[in-house]
């Protein structure tokens, strides 16, 4: 079922009856748009942790119940990778640097930092990035959820992927090709 990703940030994730976290994040590769983890917050304080949830061990979103199942067992989890920054996760770089000092996958953008970004096509910008969404049966991003402000208000214009041309990380910005495409307005 397709999703909004904002929306489904602070769903609780769950494994077997037992709640273990709360999704912050979701990391996707560039190439495919395939998400590859959740990132998951436990705890509070100093007992706060940030950790890496492969996209394979999870479930189809439970949007009356806010969770997210995840088909691990307590250990597990424990063995998950432990993300290093207690802020933001670290994307929209080569890697995702972990608290072992390893590094998941190579490519990773941050579904909240892209969405904000700047959009552009041909020659100028058009607009920002306001959410993505992602199909819960396999994990993949679906659309690019964009506000257009080329006509003096803003309308929203529901992108597929393949239409992305660049991300540019570095400027904050999604470059489009709008070229003989039609993306879905949405009002």
């Amino acid at each position: 079922m397709l999703r909004s990703v904002s929306e489904l940030l602070g769903y609780s994730v769950v494994a077997g009856d037992q709640t273990v976290g709360k999704v912050r994040n979701f990391l996707f590769r560039d190439s495919d748009w395939q998400v590859s983890h959740l990132v998951v917050r436990t705890g509070r304080g100093p007992r706060k942790r940030m950790f890496l949830v492969s996209s394979d061990s999870v479930g189809r979103a439970d949007e009356s119940a806010k969770l997210v199942p995840v088909q691990l067992t307590k250990e597990q989890l424990a063995e998950c990778p432990e993300v290093r920054t207690a802020g933001a996760v670290p994307c929209d770089r080569e890697a995702v640097p972990t608290a072992s000092g390893g590094e998941v996958e190579r490519k990773l953008r941050s579904a909240n930092r892209v969405i904000a970004y700047r959009v552009s096509a041909g020659r100028g910008e058009i607009g920002y990035v306001d959410d993505l969404t992602v199909d819960d049966d396999d994990w993949r991003i679906a659309a690019v959820a964009i506000v257009d402000m080329r006509r003096g208000s803003e309308s929203r214009l529901s992108v597929p992927p393949a239409q992305v041309a660049a991300i540019e990380g570095a400027e904050q910005r999604l470059q489009i090709d709008l070229t003989g495409a039609d993306p879905e307005g949405q009002g």
